[in-house]
């Protein structure tokens, strides 16, 4: 498993994650734990993506978009590729507020190494 916290007041990316192989097949479990969050109209949505390469990276999966403190948990299917580097991408488009939240990705069957 893979968490990274972050404290961000803008829409954009996170350092990537090398999870130490060229891809995985065997499905997996993400999470998202918003702990704080200050402003008028909150909203956090936030993407988990990943690369082959580190640099041309694509969306694996979507949380459910936050506008307040809390949590959201999403799975891939066995079968679904994950490429060996993983990054969150806040993608709100009227980003509002800063927020300090955690996120979990979590390959199953996988040992996880963080660059």
């Amino acid at each position: 498993e893979t968490t990274t916290y972050n404290y961000v007041s803008a829409a954009g990316n996170g350092t990537y994650v090398d999870l130490g192989r060229t891809s995985q097949t065997n499905g997996a479990t993400a999470q998202i734990h918003a702990v704080s969050q200050t402003g008028a109209t909150p909203l956090l949505q936030v993407q988990l993506q990943d690369s082959a390469d580190h640099i041309t990276f694509g969306t694996i999966l979507t949380f459910n978009a936050l506008t307040d403190t809390g949590s959201d948990r999403q799975t891939l299917a066995n079968g679904v590729t994950v490429r060996r580097y993983v990054r969150w991408i806040v993608t709100a488009p009227n980003f509002s507020g800063t927020w300090a939240f955690e996120v979990a990705f979590s390959p199953i069957g996988d040992v996880v190494n963080a660059s």
